[in-house]
């Protein structure tokens, strides 16, 4: 197989923002047409606690890329086998989602963030206040968040303007989970990370330390931060704070992967665009 090249200018960029303190370590990988022009790894897994070279088995917290790389594809799927359609109103979901403009949010919406809906509301304070914080990580912080998402109106005209919203999309999790009747880091391993090969692709379900130790046997972790009211360096466990409330598992975050499963995914979705729009 022929080795990728090494891009110096790129190398120097990575190892600079090492030298400066912006990450401890990262990887980066460019394709063109299929092809890898660049693949380098850099700097450690984590200052807190020491930790080893990242490599090709190091896994990142994905963070927001759940989105587009889980979330969506999930939903596109789902209306591919006729369970969901772009401008069904979400209402025909989630029972009693109406009032103060919620009827006209639609799952077209919900996906393009022009649903209304405000950015990002700490519900996980709530969570974390109840039962003496017993609710987090559980089914009961996974309810409790997904009804104040929904619990909040549109702060704008659903469909007059773009903002990026974690709300929309928590709730997108709430309703693949409603239509296809298993969760969506299920789905995903079934619909996606099993087709494409994809190992190195998964949630780290938090509700379920069974799982979730499988998730985590064998994978060398990314360090995300030295959480303040976790109070512990977050290695293998979402660093989104709704997230983990709810267990690890939602629409809006708790994908982890390495560079070359994230590169594979995305180039499926280069290619399915680059086909549609009769590229090739």
């Amino acid at each position: 197989m022929t080795q990728p090249e090494s891009h110096p200018d790129l190398t120097q960029l990575m190892e600079a923002a090492i030298a400066e303190g912006v990450f401890p370590g990262g990887a980066l990988l460019v394709r063109v047409r299929g092809q890898t022009a660049h693949l380098s790894f850099h700097g450690r897994i984590s200052l807190e606690p020491p930790g080893g070279p990242v490599d090709a088995r190091t896994c990142f917290d994905l963070a927001s890329l759940t989105k587009v790389l889980a979330t969506a594809p999930l939903v596109l799927l789902s209306i591919q086998r006729g369970r969901l359609a772009l401008d069904e109103p979400v209402h025909r979901f989630l029972e009693g989602y109406a009032g103060q403009g919620r009827e006209a949010i639609t799952l077209r919406m919900l996906l393009d963030h022009s649903g209304g809906l405000p950015a990002w509301r700490p519900f996980y304070q709530e969570v974390a206040s109840t039962a003496g914080g017993a609710w987090l990580a559980t089914f009961k912080g996974q309810e409790a968040v997904r009804r104040m998402a929904a619990a909040e109106a549109p702060e704008a005209l659903p469909g007059s303007r773009a903002l990026y919203s974690d709300l929309g999309f928590i709730l997108l999790d709430w309703i693949l989970e409603q239509i296809n009747g298993r969760p969506s880091d299920v789905q995903f391993s079934e619909r996606l990370a099993g087709p494409l090969s994809l190992r190195s692709l998964f949630f780290v379900d938090l509700k379920s330390p069974d799982k979730a130790a499988r998730a985590r046997k064998g994978g060398a972790f990314a360090a995300t931060e030295r959480c303040p009211w976790r109070r512990r360096t977050l290695i293998g466990e979402v660093h989104d704070d709704n997230t983990y409330a709810m267990g690890g598992v939602s629409g809006q975050a708790g994908l982890f992967g390495t560079i070359e499963n994230v590169a594979t995914l995305a180039e499926a979705w280069l290619d399915s665009l680059l086909h549609s729009e009769g590229f090739f």
